[in-house]
């Protein structure tokens, strides 16, 4: 199923049900954020999506519960 959309496509459609899951972990926000940084440096096409898609992340962690906990693990 996923070789049927453009990495972007693919990147914005795992963000937006990321916004519409209930109770994302903490674990699963900092992995999520340092894959996309990581991303945002590499070559290719895919790094402007993956910045957006970090800074989209960033807002909705703020909104988190455990927020000073998901700071100190990325910071």
């Amino acid at each position: 199923m996923a070789g049927n959309f453009p990495e972007a496509d693919l990147a914005t459609a795992v963000m937006d049900q990321a916004y519409l899951m209930v109770g994302v972990s903490i674990d699963d926000i900092v992995a999520t954020l340092y894959a996309y940084s990581h991303l945002s440096f590499s070559n290719g096409r895919f790094v402007r999506v993956s910045a957006c898609h970090y800074h989209r992340l960033r807002e909705f962690m703020f909104e988190h519960p455990e927020v000073k906990a998901i700071l100190g693990a990325t910071d």
